[in-house]
């Protein structure tokens, strides 16, 4: 019989924490998330999947970019919102850069938008979080899709715009 309110203490407790963790960070998370949403878009990034690569696209900058390719980077400017256009060209992936603590699935046929507003300049050889992974086991080389990225000054990301639209 002594048992019995250690019991209801102990689930008494339990569900506590667990009606806590459902608001924060659960609920008030994915408020965050959809007022990222609604931001004004500074720039967009169009991803997409296929096994192994993948392929970066800047439409207003008129830049593509390649994760196969050594010396390819993703570039993006500190401080600006920016919307990210995933999809797949075959089976899934999973667009993450944990830098930026984000991930969404890239879907065949679908196109998943996910944001970031990147506050702090740095890059991959700095911190390894600053690299786009796929995470989702997508295949015999799925380790191989990886892009570095890097987050610069308004002016570099200029100057990088201009340098990969001369050589495109």
């Amino acid at each position: 019989h002594s048992i019995v309110p250690v019991i209801v203490v102990w689930l008494l407790i339990t569900g506590a924490l667990t009606v806590l963790m459902i608001i924060h960070p659960g609920i008030t998370g994915v408020n965050k998330l959809s007022a990222s949403a609604d931001e004004k878009v500074d720039i967009v990034v169009q991803v997409k999947g296929s096994r192994f690569v993948w392929e970066v696209t800047y439409p207003e900058q008129q830049v593509t970019i390649y994760s196969v390719v050594p010396e390819h980077e993703m570039v993006l400017p500190v401080g600006k919102h920016i919307r990210f256009d995933v999809t797949s060209t075959d089976v899934l992936h999973a667009f993450w850069v944990s830098a930026f603590r984000m991930k969404i699935d890239a879907v065949p046929g679908l196109v998943t938008n996910i944001y970031a507003t990147p506050n702090k300049t740095g890059s991959f050889d700095d911190d390894i979080g600053f690299r786009l992974q796929c995470a989702e086991l997508c295949g015999v080389d799925h380790n191989a899709m990886q892009l570095p990225v890097r987050v610069v000054e308004q002016n570099e990301f200029d100057a990088w715009v201009a340098q990969n639209t001369q050589s495109s």
